[in-house]
């Protein structure tokens, strides 16, 4: 996948559907938009990845694909859970120990179940579907 430091063709609209904080990076198709220059750890890119196989890596699907996004709370977070799901395994290649394998987990869960994502999921069900 290709990185750009440009905003993403649907900043606007996300940006009014949610709270952004300048800091999001976004897959729109087969490139991942860091316009704050972000560093964009391993496991991050793992997730964004998801996203550009959800979106086919092709710009027509993300366009259909953000359009549901922004407008379906369910679709988002069926989408998310792919990504974070994908996430947290990277993360437990890498990390052996379980106490800071659950503080990633908890980390992806509470961001996942939170106002970003609309509220739409529990903390306790995040998490049963992060790990699969």
């Amino acid at each position: 996948m290709k990185i750009s430091f440009e905003y993403p063709p649907i900043y606007e609209e996300a940006n009014k559907a949610f709270k952004l904080t300048g800091r999001e990076v976004f897959t729109y198709g087969d490139t991942i938009y860091n316009p704050s220059k972000v560093d964009i750890p391993d496991h991050l890119l793992i997730h964004e990845e998801t996203h550009g196989r959800q979106h086919n890596h092709n710009e027509e699907v993300a366009i259909a694909w953000w359009c549901l996004y922004l407008a379906d709370p369910q679709f988002r977070v069926n989408q998310e859970i792919e990504a974070y799901h994908e996430q947290y395994k990277f993360i437990c290649t890498k990390i052996k120990d379980k106490n800071a394998r659950f503080r990633n987990l908890h980390m992806l869960a509470q961001f996942m179940c939170g106002e970003m994502y609309g509220n739409c999921i529990s903390y306790t069900d995040a998490i049963r579907r992060i790990r699969g």
